[in-house]
């Protein structure tokens, strides 16, 4: 996918290399699942989690600083939701994913889910 803000080239055939993000949302209780993730996805990675009030208050900052050390190029982006219950049972996915895309600062974008993980060198071989 293009990303449609981007002031990059539309041409893959134009012989400029591009980056791609991926771009991708879950929960805290998943987050684990995107390390994989990033062992393997070298290029930038932004990812949407889903917290409560009290998640965002009482694991936010932790969570970030202890993936920042094994994914430098990992960008985690908070949503709040209003509750459990909203986070458990509304779940804004589109909403996430918009919010996820809005961080992308490359010209090509693979939204997944978080509980798909990438080949090996994926982002190179796209």
């Amino acid at each position: 996918m293009h990303h449609i803000h981007s002031e990059c080239p539309r041409s893959i055939t134009s012989g400029i290399d591009f980056v791609t993000t991926l771009v991708s949302q879950t929960t805290l209780d998943r987050l684990l699942l995107i390390k994989e993730t990033c062992q393997r996805w070298k290029s930038p990675i932004v990812v949407v989690v889903c917290v409560t009030p009290e998640e965002l208050n009482r694991k936010w900052e932790e969570t970030k600083q202890e993936y920042s050390k094994v994914c430098p190029h990992l960008k985690l982006i908070p949503f709040q939701a209003r509750d459990e219950y909203e986070k458990k049972f509304k779940y804004p996915i589109n909403v996430m994913r918009n919010k996820g895309l809005d961080e992308v600062a490359t010209s090509h974008v693979l939204m997944i889910d978080a509980d798909f993980i990438p080949n090996v060198d994926l982002d190179k071989a796209i």
